[in-house]
């Protein structure tokens, strides 16, 4: 047993070091199993075990696509960038399939959703950039390169592995189900998590930090090192506080301070889960969100709020129903 410990310290040593190993033992996919132990920061034999066993398993596996990912929503301009590194800047419609090794890049109040066959549903909101991947025969990946991308994962029975996985600069994003919503940007290379439903684990990718767990209505930036201090609770989504009809040019959204909040969002969509978003906006100096409406026809639509908080995260929160209604 005592020759057993010392080989797994010395194989966990070896790996952060980088010797003698192609890949750090500690930069593959987080083992849920393992991390869901007594202590969130502690190393566990199980878990170098079962860490073996999968990147081996991984090794094995004969490689079949999860795509096509077909468009199900879209709005504004959404571009498929490249193909396999083959450069297309083609418009996607409704309908439109994805396949692995796609980027996809939103314009200005562009919006779109796609759905994999595994039930996995993603909303992209404007200015994010998106490239599509697979992690192993039966995980996709999403490599989030630019803006924010919203998720909802079907929780599959029995699942003892992740169902599917986000990238980004400094971690891997692992899940069986969950609705959460991962942002970066590219100027400043922060990177952040908010958690609506269910549990994601964060694997650093840079560094053999053990994952970090972030729960429903939790939030973490995503850095080379955790610790259990990164994960706090999220904000509470702000209220409207003058739910009626909207009659002018521009869409005028009055929400309730939260404290701790640095600035508000707001989204506009055709359905209530929000799948199908049309219009956004974002205001720093007080709680009245002005979005243009760009020409917006008559009816009902849904508004969802979100607090910014001083990482700059955001979750947002209810819907409300509204009418646009601009005709005497």
């Amino acid at each position: 047993m005592k020759k057993v410990m010392h080989w797994i310290t010395a194989l966990i040593l070896m790996s952060c070091m980088g010797v003698g190993v192609a890949q750090p033992i500690c930069a593959t996919e987080p083992d849920l199993s393992s991390v869901f132990g007594a202590s969130k920061l502690a190393v566990s034999k199980k878990s170098v075990k079962n860490t073996n066993r999968l990147t081996q398993t991984t090794a094995n596996e004969k490689t079949t696509s999860l795509y096509p990912a077909v468009v199900t929503k879209l709005t504004g301009s959404v571009i498929l960038i490249s193909r396999n590194g083959q450069i297309l800047n083609q418009s996607l419609t409704i309908g439109s399939q994805l396949q692995r090794g796609d980027v996809v890049e939103t314009g200005r109040q562009s919006f779109i959703t796609f759905v994999l066959a595994s039930g996995v549903t993603s909303s992209l909101p404007s200015n994010t950039k998106v490239a599509l991947q697979q992690a192993s025969s039966s995980v996709a990946r999403y490599d989030l390169l630019q803006g924010s991308i919203e998720n909802r994962v079907i929780k599959k029975p029995n699942a003892k592995r992740n169902t599917f996985e986000v990238t980004v600069p400094n971690g891997i994003l692992g899940v069986r189900g969950t609705h959460f919503l991962v942002t970066h940007d590219v100027q400043s290379g922060v990177s952040a998590l908010s958690v609506k439903q269910g549990v994601v684990v964060v694997k650093p990718l840079k560094s053999c930090s053990v994952p970090l767990v972030v729960q429903a209505e939790q939030s973490t930036l995503i850095k080379e090192a955790f610790s259990e201090s990164d994960v706090k609770t999220s904000l509470e989504a702000p209220e409207w506080r003058a739910s009626k009809s909207q009659r002018d040019d521009n869409l005028l959204f009055e929400v309730a301070p939260v404290i701790g909040a640095k600035a508000y969002v707001a989204q506009v969509a055709r359905d209530e889960g929000f799948l199908d978003v049309i219009l956004e906006g974002e205001v720093s100096s007080n709680t009245n969100i002005v979005i243009p409406s760009h020409g917006l026809s008559d009816g009902f639509y849904y508004a969802r709020f979100g607090a910014i908080d001083e990482r700059g995260i955001n979750g947002y929160g209810r819907s409300y129903l509204f009418l646009r209604n601009i005709k005497d």
